[in-house]
């Protein structure tokens, strides 16, 4: 799979744990691994991925959604940099 279809795969993750996150424990492989992508080929990929997880462990439901939500949308738009 080429570099950006990764990236594509790995935003996709993360948008599937922003939408999910407050009802669901998203915390997986796949998501791991897309973060483990994102910390690789993304500027400040290992800082924003850091952020990501630290956000998904966040104990109330909407404080949890906002922080993953934030950590995606920096996530992205460093990712749009790599394109």
């Amino acid at each position: 799979m080429q570099d950006r279809e990764r990236l594509r795969s790995a935003l996709d993750a993360l948008n599937r744990a922003v939408d999910d996150c407050a009802d669901e424990d998203m915390r997986s492989e796949v998501l791991d691994d897309a973060l483990s992508f994102v910390e690789a080929a993304v500027k400040k990929g290992v800082a924003s991925a850091k952020s990501f997880r630290n956000a998904l462990v966040l104990a109330k439901p909407w404080r949890r959604r906002e922080a993953v939500k934030l950590a995606a949308r920096r996530i992205r738009r460093w990712a749009e940099t790599a394109t």
